[in-house]
């Protein structure tokens, strides 16, 4: 048995073939440049895993005032992890070790705290040459946290107060500290973000560009490159046919067949002209719904659970 998988991209229905064509059906062949021809007899199969926009994880966070005083420090506490993807910037303390992006304030108006958490935590993610892994902004008392990408997971957030001055301010301060946590005084959810596919992200991660098999000494052509801002539908064809150089041997009852896999990342504007092209040569193809639905939602009433039964730390990093 003879296997193999070719992943190719495509972002024109323009190409050499007759016709100025990338893709066409022509004496009972798909013919797709850069690829290969193939009998529509030996098609088995074709799936289509529509394009789907990545997004990027978001947490919010009512913060109760009736606790809260002018002049009180007040504390922000972000734990984050990675999944889908290992960069060098975050492999470092805050990742590996669990510890928390950690901010204070000395509150000035009570009825502002989110906008002045807000407005530090931001002078400090905005420092030239720091790698920003999320955003914070605030009205009055909602605050919102946001991944800059989607690989980032917010794992909890904590907002904590005190009324020790802030030159006093020490670890063990906080030991006495009068939680105003999002597991029990606070009304919190964390909307974790995904991938996506068809993203020119995911492409660039995961595929080796150039895609195809290329005999070009000088590198690859510009048509097998993911365009940038690019949406990508990715089709899969599988190809059976007869090993025809080995004299359609038969070994026992089963004839050895060559089955291979070819995937196809078409970008939207070709991919449609791609699916009118296999319909008008009815070639079925089933389409792979993508879940659209938020992967995980963590509320207030969750972490209060977890924390019952002696958990008040974040969700371990996943991989």
């Amino acid at each position: 048995m003879w296997q193999y998988t070719t992943e190719t991209i495509i972002n024109s229905e323009k190409g050499n073939i007759k016709g100025g064509k990338r893709f066409d059906v022509v004496d009972d062949k798909l013919l797709i440049e850069g690829v290969g021809s193939f009998d529509l007899k030996n098609i088995a199969a074709v799936y289509k895993t529509p394009y789907l926009a990545s997004k990027e994880s978001v947490a919010t966070i009512t913060i109760p005032t009736t606790d809260l005083a002018a002049n009180d420090t007040v504390r922000l506490q972000v734990w984050i992890s990675e999944e889908g993807s290992i960069r060098p910037e975050l492999q470092n303390a805050f990742l590996m070790k669990k510890l928390p992006f950690q901010f204070e304030i000395e509150l000035g108006v009570v009825a502002d705290v989110a906008e002045e958490l807000a407005t530090a935590a931001m002078k400090v993610l905005n420092k030239k040459g720091a790698e920003k892994l999320f955003t914070v902004s605030g009205t009055d008392d909602a605050l919102t946290i946001t991944a800059t990408d989607c690989y980032i997971r917010i794992n909890e957030v904590r907002v904590d107060k005190t009324n020790v001055a802030p030159s006093l301010l020490g670890y063990q301060y906080y030991q006495k500290v009068i939680a105003v946590k999002a597991s029990d005084k606070g009304q919190t959810a964390i909307v974790q973000g995904r991938e996506g596919n068809g993203t020119v992200a995911r492409l660039v991660k995961n595929l080796r560009i150039p895609t195809s098999a290329s005999l070009n000494p000088f590198g690859s052509y510009q048509g097998g490159k993911p365009v940038p801002g690019g949406e990508y539908d990715q089709y899969l064809i599988q190809y059976v046919v007869d090993r025809s150089h080995m004299g359609h041997q038969v070994i026992g009852s089963v004839a050895d067949k060559s089955m291979t896999s070819h995937v196809l990342f078409i970008e939207k504007n070709a991919s449609a002209a791609f699916a009118t092209l296999l319909n008008e040569a009815s070639i079925k193809f089933d389409v792979t719904a993508t879940a659209d639905a938020d992967r995980d939602v963590k509320t207030a009433s969750d972490m209060a659970t977890k924390e019952a039964k002696g958990d008040e730390g974040p969700k371990p990093t996943k991989r």
